[in-house]
């Protein structure tokens, strides 16, 4: 006999387990993760997924949010006026469609993106949680530190042109986040030299690296007293 999966997703473990039951299933492995979109302690995905039919008494496995992660101390603060910066660029809030900086932060994720992001959006944050991401581009930061990146929408059309665009775009919002961060006398933001051939840039080849619309450029960031 074959049941239908229920959707347990923003559920707390309890929720999700009582939800189950009631479609006589059971609750399979719990496993954690963090994530800056789903509230501590609720569900964040399921497999099965909802609307799937599986054997009565089938278990469904469950990832429960952590929460965001939040960097504190120096880290935090460097973090958070990043975000600040890339927020009050023009350049960017003009690529994000944001009618100023508040509207704009929403769009500058930071130390941990989801899956589902879409392009344009920036992100601060260490390198390891967007190297397996861009990976297959050829070019990407070392291991350990911290990155600002910046991930816009390719434009259809012709490829060199939306190359140049976003060249453009990117080189704006770079300058203008420079200005405002290393005017605080402590940071200082290193642009990555990418190969034009491995990366692929000029033909557009990687440029939906991470499976979206996009192309992105990544800059390390050093800080000091």
């Amino acid at each position: 006999m074959s049941v239908t999966v229920p959707d347990v997703t923003g559920l707390d473990a309890e929720g999700a387990e009582d939800a189950l039951i009631a479609a006589g299933l059971t609750l399979g492995t719990a496993t954690t993760a963090h994530s800056r979109t789903v509230e501590k302690d609720l569900v964040i995905s399921q497999d099965p997924a909802a609307g799937e039919e599986v054997e009565l008494g089938s278990p469904v496995a469950v990832l429960i949010s952590l929460g965001p992660v939040t960097p504190t101390g120096v880290l935090g603060k460097l973090v958070d006026g990043l975000r600040k910066c890339v927020a009050s660029s023009v350049t960017f809030q003009k690529m994000v469609g944001a009618d100023n900086a508040t509207e704009a932060l929403e769009y500058v994720y930071a130390w941990q993106m989801e899956d589902s992001v879409e392009p344009p959006f920036a992100f601060v944050g260490p390198s390891e949680e967007i190297r397996e991401r861009v990976s297959t581009a050829g070019a990407y930061p070392e291991r350990g530190g911290l990155v600002l990146g910046v991930v816009l929408e390719l434009e259809d059309g012709d490829e060199l042109e939306a190359f140049y665009t976003f060249d453009n775009a990117r080189d704006a919002i770079i300058s203008e986040v420079c200005a405002k961060a290393e005017s605080s006398g402590f940071v200082h933001i290193n642009t990555i030299e990418l190969d034009a051939d491995g990366y692929g840039l000029w033909g557009a080849r990687e440029a939906r690296a991470r499976g979206k619309k996009g192309i992105q450029a990544w800059h390390t960031v050093t800080w000091g007293f």
